[in-house]
C-alpha cells in the first residue's frame, strides 16, 4: 500500500478522534463547570442540552455543503472551528447565566455536524476495492472508538489537577495543531498512480534487399 494512502487513512482516523474526544468530553466537563460556578439543576440541563439540538439537524445541511466545497475544506473548518470554540469556552463562562456557554456548545455542534458527510466523500474518493479497503475502514473506525474512551479518562484526570478550564484549552490547542497539519497534508483526491512503463521493444534493422 503506498505511503501517501496510509498517511491519509491515519489522518482521517485522527480527524474522527478529534471530534469524538471533544464530544465525549462535553458532558463530564459540564459537571465540573456546574460545580465550579455553583449552577443549579436547571442551568445544568440547559448546558447539557445545548449540543445536540443544533448538531443533529445541521447534518442535513452538511451534505450539500460537502458537495459544494469538498470534504477536505469542510473538515479543515471542522477542526479550526472546534479549536477556536473550545478555547473560547472558559471566556464564555465569565458571562452571567448560561447563554454564552450554550451558544458556544451549540456552535461546536455545528462544526461537528459536517464530520460524517465530509468523511464519507473522502472515503469515496480514496478507498479502493480489496483488502486495502477493509484495513483502511478498520483504521479510521478506531478514531470513533478510542475518542470516547480517551475523553472518559482525560477529563477527570485533567480537571482534578488543573481545573476544568485546562480541558478545553488542552483539547483546543491539540486540535488546532492537527488542523494545520491536516490543511497542509490532506488532499481531496489521491494522486494518480504512475502509469506502468511500456515494455521495451528492440529496434530491428530493416531487412536488406532480397531478404524476406
Amino acid at each position: 500500500m503506498p505511503l501517501h494512502r496510509q498517511a491519509m487513512y491515519g489522518m482521517m482516523a485522527l480527524q474522527a478522534f478529534a471530534n469524538y474526544v471533544t464530544r465525549g468530553s462535553l458532558a463530564p466537563m459540564i459537571q465540573y463547570i456546574v460545580a465550579d460556578l455553583a449552577m443549579n439543576d436547571a442551568q445544568k440541563a440547559v448546558l447539557l442540552g445545548a449540543f445536540f439540538p443544533i448538531f443533529t439537524p445541521f447534518q442535513v445541511v452538511a451534505g450539500p455543503l460537502t458537495q459544494l466545497f469538498g470534504g477536505k475544506r469542510l473538515l479543515t473548518l471542522n477542526l479550526g472551528g472546534m479549536a477556536a470554540l473550545l478555547m473560547l469556552l472558559p471566556t464564555c463562562s465569565r458571562a452571567r447565566g448560561t447563554g454564552a456557554m450554550s451558544a458556544c456548545l451549540a456552535a461546536i455542534g455545528v462544526c461537528q455536524a459536517v464530520l460524517v458527510p465530509a468523511q464519507g466523500q473522502l472515503k469515496r474518493n480514496w478507498l479502493t476495492d480489496g483488502p486495502e479497503r477493509v484495513w483502511a475502514l478498520r483504521v479510521m473506525g478506531l478514531g470513533n472508538r478510542v475518542g470516547y474512551t480517551a475523553a472518559a479518562a482525560l477529563v477527570p484526570w485533567l480537571a482534578e489537577r488543573r481545573g476544568w478550564r485546562a480541558v478545553p484549552y488542552t483539547l483546543g490547542g491539540l486540535i488546532g495543531v492537527f488542523g494545520v497539519a491536516w490543511q497542509a497534508l490532506a488532499t481531496e483526491h489521491p494522486a494518480p498512480d504512475p502509469a506502468p512503463d511500456a515494455p521495451a521493444t528492440e529496434d530491428k534493422e530493416p531487412p536488406e534487399e532480397g531478404e524476406e
